[in-house]
């Protein structure tokens, strides 16, 4: 199985904090990740089916993969319960409220929807929620030989391995869905799921979506 080795970090993010009493943790998360995008940079492998994989391990015949999920997986709730229940979920909530500079957490768990669906929102949300668990599971997994994630869920795999600083991480997929937004907002748009079509109807439909437009 031929892969194609890329970097995938080509640019540098750089944060100014603001003067609310946070800014020293969130500017010392992004001197962290600075020094990655200048230094020891992230590699991933890229599959037949294009999926990002971050070496975490000694990978065999026989190796446990990790496979974290990216955005629209996010609901109002999630991570509460766990977060209740274990003091190292509860953590990661924290630290992602204290590198923001406002409660993802009482976002993620308590809503509204329609805010915490907004891409800049739901980034960071599903970051930390995919974070949480794997902090409470990681003990009790074994060797993990891979991580991967669908979109977003890349950023989470690269916490999961230490390839990427958990805060530096944070600030990363808040400025990225900041951007989407921001993107969607001057070119409204929508999403849609092809499921069961064959490659001819997929072509007409988009050929009428065209002519409509």
């Amino acid at each position: 199985d031929v892969r194609e080795r890329r970097p995938i970090w080509k640019h540098e993010l750089r944060h100014h904090s603001g003067g609310d009493g946070r800014g020293d943790r969130r500017g010392a998360a992004t001197a962290r990740y600075e020094t990655l995008t200048r230094g020891v940079r992230g590699w991933v492998d890229v599959g037949r089916y294009g999926c990002p994989l971050v070496g975490m391990g000694r990978p065999n015949d026989m190796c446990l993969a990790l496979l974290f999920p990216g955005q629209g997986s996010q609901y109002v709730g999630m991570g509460r319960t766990l977060a209740s229940a274990y003091p190292e979920a509860a953590r990661a909530f924290e630290e992602a409220d204290d590198v923001l500079g406002f409660s993802i957490s009482k976002l993620a768990w308590e809503g509204p929807e329609d805010h915490l669906v907004l891409t800049k929102n739901a980034q960071p949300a599903m970051l930390v929620h995919s974070t949480a668990v794997y902090r409470v599971i990681q003990s009790r997994l074994g060797e993990v030989g891979l991580a991967a994630g669908h979109s977003l869920g890349e950023f989470s795999a690269h916490v999961a391995a230490g390839t990427l600083d958990f805060a530096a991480a944070v600030l990363t997929v808040r400025l990225r869905g900041q951007l989407m937004y921001a993107a969607g907002a001057e070119r409204p748009g929508t999403m849609a799921a092809v499921i069961g079509l064959d490659d001819a109807a997929v072509v007409s439909v988009c050929e009428r979506a065209e002519e409509e437009a």
